[in-house]
């Protein structure tokens, strides 16, 4: 694409990006919006507002009238203040670079680098040239012909900059880029400075130099307002700073005497500079917001993960858990020979019913919480541990409790493997009595009990003690099981040695969140 004068073209302002492309060719950061183009130099709500356009104003008016104290008093204020305004306006052009190289750095995008790049250099050699003006006034004016063809060679490189934001990337850093550029027009000026001879060309040519000059500037303009990845209200407020900061060249040249144009000259100058000031701002913020938001979506989707990642773990977990009981009495049952046929048939009852919440932790987990006999919960956990040589001491007391079967049997099956991993060759007791409007479910060792440093975080996602090697996985799923079900999962250490866990579960027929609150 390029600058096809009386061409249609088709933008991204007539039909909708896809994700790829639309990174590929500009930020989402600048505002883009393919469904809106009402609003050609409004910008977007929240990044800016009329508030900040006066203070810009303000920022660039103030330093305009202080020039006005360089003067000699000679000229009208007008005049005067024509002659200087390029001391407040191509800091003001530079400063809007650097946002904008700021806004690319964050965002990417062709079209901004080389923006970035056109602008540096504008407000270098601008600079420069006020710094010539300042040092050797009389020379500059002996040398008007030769500054105005540096304008105009400077100004056909604008135009070649645009043209080539719509064709190829920038292959350089964009104010490394447009310094260079800038500083190359100032040695060329000061070369002609120095060693030039006169060239002073009759006021008609100067005026017919300033209107090509013009209308070099009026196809920036154009070029500018039709690059495809540039937010329409950027592009426009853009091409009309360039022409508004252009109309001070028709009237610098051939003379700056009249005090009507001087005038217009000084609005247009702090017109475009409150337009190129607060379009780089605005820039430079929605850059900023939609980082901060492609990071807080990122942060989301990770969280996302890890809590599914966390929940395949769990499951994981709870799915060895119950295989490992399978899997040693179904070697038990089909390998040892002296294995009466009451045992047998207690190992088969046992392998029935855990196989079957195998199969419900495979699918999704139920969540109504009923009416659960506890003896018919801890029966097969205890056969099943019992299977896998572990020494389990437990009676049946013939409790109800309100819960979710699956889970209790989870929270259990949970904590009689972390007895047998901490308290190997121990008996593992359970114990279950009522407590208050609760039953209460005590498991406990004979092992070397919880330190104090561990049993403040031991029921965290990870948390483990320094000699644990298991995952920090078990005890965490127990906790949240027990708290979704309105019970508790508590630990203290016993005072002979050991750890008991309490496993707390409103009884039959009480209000739940009642007792959950009293328990807590």
């Amino acid at each position: 694409m390029g600058v096809h004068v009386g061409a249609t073209r088709q933008t991204e302002d007539d039909f909708e990006m896809t994700p790829e492309a639309e990174r590929k060719r500009g930020p989402r950061a600048a505002g883009w919006n393919p469904t809106d183009t009402t609003r050609v130099f409004g910008m977007p709500r929240g990044v800016w507002n009329w508030r900040g356009t006066a203070l810009v104003l303000l920022l660039v008016t103030v330093p305009q009238l202080i020039t006005l104290t360089v003067g000699d008093g000679t000229e009208s204020p007008a005049v005067e203040a024509a002659r200087l305004s390029g001391l407040v306006t191509f800091p003001v052009v530079l400063g809007a670079a650097v946002l904008i190289y700021f806004h690319w750095r964050i965002s990417g995008g062709t079209q901004t680098a080389w923006l970035a790049a056109g602008l540096t250099a504008v407000g270098v050699q601008g600079i420069l040239l006020e710094g010539l003006r300042l040092a050797k006034p009389e020379t500059v004016e002996k040398l008007l012909g030769w500054m105005m063809i540096v304008d105009l060679a400077f100004a056909a490189v604008l135009l070649l900059i645009v043209i080539l934001a719509e064709r190829k990337e920038l292959p350089f850093d964009p104010v490394a880029a447009g310094i260079t550029l800038g500083l190359v027009v100032t040695g060329v000026r000061y070369a002609l400075a120095v060693s030039a001879p006169d060239l002073e060309p009759g006021v008609e040519v100067l005026v017919s130099w300033s209107l090509a000059l013009f209308a070099i500037y009026m196809l920036v303009a154009y070029a500018v307002f039709h690059l495809s990845s540039v937010p329409t209200w950027a592009r426009a407020r853009l091409a009309l700073a360039t022409i508004l900061l252009a109309l001070h060249h028709l009237v610098f040249y051939p003379s700056v005497d009249d005090p009507f144009r001087s005038f217009l000259a000084v609005a247009g100058d702090l017109v475009g500079a409150v337009l190129l000031c607060s379009m780089a701002v605005a820039l430079l913020r929605l850059s900023i917001v939609d980082s901060t938001q492609a990071v807080d979506e990122l942060t989301d989707r990770v969280h996302e993960v890890e809590a599914a990642v966390r929940a395949d773990r769990e499951r994981l977990h709870e799915i060895t858990g119950t295989v490992a009981g399978i899997a040693s009495a179904s070697r038990l049952i089909h390998q040892g020979a002296d294995i009466s046929a009451s045992r047998k048939s207690h190992l088969q009852r046992m392998l029935s019913s855990e196989i079957g919440r195998l199969e419900r932790l495979m699918g999704e987990r139920p969540t109504d919480v009923g009416s659960v006999d506890l003896d018919a919960i801890l029966w097969p956990l205890v056969v099943a541990h019992r299977a896998r040589g572990h020494q389990v001491q437990w009676e049946q007391s013939g409790l109800t409790a309100a819960g979710r079967p699956d889970d209790i049997s989870e929270v259990m099956n949970i904590l009689l493997n972390n007895a047998a991993a901490h308290a190997p060759g121990t008996t593992a007791t359970i114990d279950v009595r009522r407590v208050e409007g609760s039953v209460e479910i005590a498991v406990s060792d004979s092992g070397p009990g919880v330190p104090r440093a561990v049993s403040a975080h031991m029921f965290e996602w990870g948390a483990r003690g320094p000699a644990s090697t298991g995952q920090g996985i078990g005890l965490h799923v127990a906790h949240r099981l027990m708290n979704e079900q309105h019970g508790y999962l508590r630990v203290v250490n016993r005072p002979r040695g050991g750890a008991t866990f309490l496993v707390g579960l409103p009884a039959d027929g009480e209000d739940h969140d009642a007792a959950h609150s009293a328990a807590q």
